[in-house]
């Protein structure tokens, strides 16, 4: 196998970081060069998963053949529908590599890069909020820049992009890398402090990129680990209860209501906006082609419809073919994740907040998150449990561990 692949399968948060500050049309053609090298090397085999993501693909493929016929379009338009419809095959593809075939990974390193990616991070988050007290920003080739602008009620501010191609993908990115990095410092000593640190780091990054949806979904991931970390402890039930009623009473408090509300609040005119292209991609969709949706997005005052919402975007790219291809896939992972999450905490909690983000935010929004979201999700797909005994099976292979879906090896997160 090619030198590069190789790297790239043993330790694909490596790459991240250069992957996400590119163009996506350049990530792309790497991401089909590695597919090609690593077909001509071992082939690729189908799991159940890919063929729906390749099936919404051809979908969204026969959409925009369709939609051209009937209707003119900028070309730029057309070729964003079609790097879309790309990026869905690619994601299966690579799903598929990761789960049916024995793909060695080191924990050790994977751990290292995604602390490593998290700091540069925080880092960046940091050296942005000084930029803009200086009145300045910084501009990398391709647009992309270290701040945008951004209104909160009317009122001109900031928010972190970090050389993402929008700031929402400051959270997906967090929710990447941190099972990698909580399943390294899990076995370190002062793991809690480390990890609290992680998360602090994390938080920081996603509140200054103004993500609501994010933030909360941040802190979910961190009770969920918390809770079911203790849980798997046996500790006795008073504890539970103990920690339960201060969690709850955390969540319910007035003080802590009302800070929620005002973040939900708080960008009243990118609610309304929302809703607007909620409503008219469903109108357009049905409209238009009820059965395979509209494939090339349309704009409607500055932005593309269909976006916002994979869910919503599902149907107005694909209609009601692709939507039902979606949402089976979105409720198999997301019942795979939740029966997992005893076993594999971190990385079912990371998929549920992804699929959570996907409510309100786009998963195809750019090339990288699919890749990744796809890897993380064969994690959780190629794992056959054992006599039940997850932890004998995680002192075993705790260095470099095997995901294989045919021998029943583990990769445990």
């Amino acid at each position: 196998m090619n030198k590069i692949t190789e790297i790239f399968v043993k330790n694909p948060l490596l790459f991240l970081w250069p992957l996400c500050i590119i163009k996506k049309e350049l990530v792309l053609i790497l991401s089909f060069a590695y597919l090609i090298m690593f077909y001509f090397h071992r082939g690729i085999k189908l799991t159940r998963y890919s063929k729906v993501l390749l099936s919404i693909g051809a979908i969204q493929c026969l959409a925009i053949v369709f939609a051209m016929l009937i209707n003119s379009f900028e070309l730029n338009r057309v070729f964003a529908a079609l790097n879309t419809t790309l990026i869905w095959i690619n994601a299966g593809m690579i799903l598929s590599i990761y789960t049916k075939y024995n793909v060695r990974i080191s924990i050790k390193n994977c751990g290292i890069m995604a602390i490593i990616n998290i700091s540069i991070l925080f880092i960046v988050t940091i050296f942005g909020i000084f930029l803009h007290f200086k009145g300045m920003n910084i501009s990398i080739p391709g647009g992309r820049q270290l701040l945008n602008d951004d209104y909160i009620n009317g009122q001109l501010t900031y928010r972190t992009c970090c050389f993402f191609e929008y700031p929402t993908l400051i959270s997906m990115f967090c929710f990447v890398n941190i099972p990698f990095a909580i399943k390294f410092l899990d076995s370190k000593k002062f793991k809690y402090l480390t990890i609290g640190f992680l998360f602090i780091a994390c938080m920081i990054s996603i509140y200054m990129s103004r993500s609501r949806w994010g933030l909360l979904l941040c802190l979910f991931l961190f009770a969920v680990f918390v809770f079911l970390k203790e849980l798997r402890k046996g500790k006795d039930v008073k504890s539970y209860i103990i920690f339960s009623v201060f969690l709850v009473g955390i969540l319910v408090s007035p003080a802590i209501f009302t800070i929620l509300m005002k973040l939900l609040n708080s960008r009243s005119g990118s609610n309304s906006m929302r809703f607007i292209i909620y409503y008219e991609s469903v109108k357009s969709s049905i409209s238009n082609n009820f059965l395979i949706g509209c494939g090339v997005k349309n704009m409607i005052g500055g932005y593309p419809l269909g976006s916002h919402s994979s869910i919503i975007g599902s149907f107005y790219k694909t209609g009601l073919i692709g939507f039902a291809l979606f949402m089976y896939l979105y409720i198999m992972i997301l019942f795979k994740s939740i029966k997992d999450i005893n076993h594999h905490i971190i990385l079912s909690a990371s998929i549920l907040s992804i699929l959570c983000f996907m409510i309100f935010e786009d998963i195809d929004g750019t090339n990288w998150l699919w890749i990744y979201f796809a890897l993380l999700i064969s994690f959780i797909i190629c794992r056959k449990k054992k006599h039940g005994d997850v932890d004998t099976c995680e002192k075993k292979i705790e260095e470099d561990t095997i995901c294989d879906a045919e021998m029943g090896k583990e990769l445990p997160l």
